[in-house]
């Protein structure tokens, strides 16, 4: 694959707020930033039905290893208080 350059006129203020951006998001500099916002607005409008269903997929598998985790938490917490309970007793 071959790069090509393209050379784009923004507002300072765009130019500043893209780069605070890609280092919060830990992108290795600006033009990543910029190909990963064009990539996906690209696709989105390809494709806009499977854009937003893949993105729903996301945030299902997101949310439910959030609460399997939360669960798996809670179960951890549980056993190291009853442990410590038995700790006490002994």
């Amino acid at each position: 694959m071959s790069d090509v350059l393209v050379s784009v006129r923004i507002p300072r203020s765009l130019s500043d707020a893209l780069r605070h951006a890609a280092e919060e998001d830990h992108y290795m500099d600006t033009s990543e930033l910029i190909r990963s916002i064009s990539r996906e607005q690209w696709e989105r409008a390809k494709d806009p039905l499977g854009f937003e269903l893949g993105k729903l997929r996301t945030d299902i598998k997101e949310e439910l290893t959030t609460r399997i985790e939360k669960r798996a938490k809670e179960r951890v917490l549980k056993e190291l208080k009853d442990i410590q309970k038995e700790v006490r007793h002994d």
